[in-house]
């Protein structure tokens, strides 16, 4: 199982995060999904985004395998 992190707004795929200026962390984007972090199962996937970014978790959809997961 391989899970992806793709962005609701922008519709890009999370390859990394960066430090702004203002310290805050953000999400790089791709629209490549071969490039995309991949995690071993959702539960890794959203303790990882929770700490890779300060977005608001609402704004990120969760794959595995390709189909959309839905996260309670």
């Amino acid at each position: 199982m391989t899970v992806t992190i793709k962005n609701k707004i922008n519709r890009g795929w999370i390859v990394g995060t960066y430090k702004s200026t203002s310290g805050v962390f953000e999400p790089i984007f791709t629209d490549n999904k071969k490039a995309a972090l991949k995690f071993n199962n959702l539960s890794t996937a959203i303790e990882n985004i929770k700490k890779l970014t300060d977005y608001s978790f609402d704004e990120f959809a969760f794959y595995e395998n390709g189909k959309l997961m839905e996260v309670k």
